[in-house]
């Protein structure tokens, strides 16, 4: 079959026009590069960041999958926010203010993970992570918990729950309650302290043993009573 003079050149110029496109592309790439290598703010993000402040540091302190010096930047290995706050925190060697990166925090979006039903998973993430208070005030949590019990607290929650969690997890305890609010309760003994065989000599050691040590006990008695009879 005989292609025709016509066709040919069609094809030709639409291969030249393809690759000047790469080499506009390849040669945009590579001036952006060295212009961030130079300090520019990154166009990559929807921040403002200069590299010239982390010139001195790894590619790959920052940057995941092999990042090496020149390589393209990418959304696959952009570092995420928990990276950078592991300088840009109070008392860290960065500054902690949002807006050193953030020029327009009334426009940043909700991270992604705060879709449907967030507000009846969060506490889970924020029992073991700090990330929270990256964008959030510690009234934040008031402002709906002082109402707004946890799932855990149901009606019988006073009576046959609360003094398990506060073993396991004090401190989660303290996220809401004040330390007085135990003792206006436990000024009357707990029921474990009336059943039978406990005696403060000798039978409480039992329960202690049970409960796998001291940190219950602790919650009301100090280690000096402890010490009346315990010499070690």
């Amino acid at each position: 079959m005989r292609i025709s003079r016509k066709l040919l050149i069609g094809l030709g110029g639409l291969g030249l026009a393809v690759a000047l496109l790469v080499t506009g592309c390849v040669d945009n790439v590579k001036k952006q590069s060295a212009a961030e290598k130079l300090g520019k703010p990154s166009s990559y993000a929807d921040v403002s960041f200069d590299h010239s402040p982390h010139e001195d540091m790894d590619c790959k302190s920052c940057h995941a999958y092999g990042a090496t010096e020149g390589s393209k930047v990418s959304a696959s290995n952009l570092p995420a926010m928990d990276i950078c706050v592991t300088c840009h925190k109070e008392g860290g060697d960065a500054p902690s203010e949002c807006s050193t990166c953030h020029s327009e925090i009334s426009a940043m979006k909700a991270p992604a993970d705060h879709a449907n039903g967030w507000v009846r998973m969060h506490g889970s993430k924020a029992l073991f992570s700090n990330s929270c208070n990256w964008c959030h005030e510690e009234n934040t949590c008031s402002d709906c918990h002082a109402t707004e019990r946890p799932m855990s607290h149901t009606p019988t929650w006073a009576r046959s729950g609360h003094g398990r969690e506060a073993d396991f997890d004090r401190k989660q305890c303290d996220t809401c309650h004040q330390a007085d609010e135990c003792s206006r309760c436990h000024q009357v003994k707990p029921f474990s302290h009336y059943g039978a065989g406990f005696r403060f000599a000798g039978g409480h050691a039992e329960l202690i043993a049970k409960r796998g040590g001291t940190r219950s006990c602790r919650v009301c008695h100090e280690p000096d009573l402890c010490a009346t009879c315990h010499s070690n």
